[in-house]
């Protein structure tokens, strides 16, 4: 019977835990590769955020970066019309 899903604090899914080995080496739970298509020797970033060490796929991390840089674009360009609009009107 599978264990019921459990969501992190930042959103995410929490998969049970690993051991950090001698030299200083992690496993990805098999279910968390399968499940994100993770190959042997896929590049990862390793970020530390308020004491916590997350591990990103170099290409997943890309494509959110770049997704997350076209929205802001987006709101700058939605913010700038709204002060083109409204310069002249008093507001």
């Amino acid at each position: 019977m599978k264990a019921p899903e459990m969501k992190g604090p930042l959103g995410g899914e929490i998969h049970g835990t690993t051991i950090l080995g001698a030299r200083g080496q992690v496993v990805v739970p098999q279910e968390v590769r399968n499940k994100l298509k993770l190959k042997q020797n896929d590049k990862m970033l390793v970020l530390s955020y308020n004491g916590m060490v997350i591990l990103a796929s170099t290409t997943q991390f890309n494509s959110y970066i770049t997704g997350y840089v076209k929205r802001i674009k987006l709101i700058k360009n939605k913010i700038a019309k709204v002060k083109k609009a409204s310069r002249g009107k008093g507001v």
